[in-house]
């Protein structure tokens, strides 16, 4: 958690300006951060990481909320994975 000069936590919004200046900046799509934490782990589970570490990750009390959440979207994800095979593997490093 991101704390002001002060320790007091920061409210949700205060990096909002600062990402949505970034998705500009780099002529990205407009899209929602809370979108990028289920892109993010529907793709940590549909390449099979440890569904309790994913939970730990997103900050869930029980692993089930996880996998009922994100699991059931792969077919979704199917669909569009050529599209995001590329971004998968340039950010999971190579064993």
């Amino acid at each position: 958690m991101s704390r002001s000069t002060y320790g007091n936590p920061r409210s949700k919004c205060y990096h909002h300006k600062y990402y949505k200046d970034l998705l500009k900046s780099l002529d990205l799509p407009d899209i929602h951060f809370h979108q990028l934490r289920n892109t993010y782990a529907t793709i940590l589970l549909k390449n099979s990481f440890n569904s309790k570490g994913v939970s730990h990750l997103l900050g869930h009390a029980k692993e089930i909320i996880s996998v009922d959440v994100y699991g059931d979207t792969q077919e979704i994800i199917e669909d569009c994975l050529d599209v995001l095979e590329p971004f998968i593997e340039e950010v999971i490093p190579k064993e």
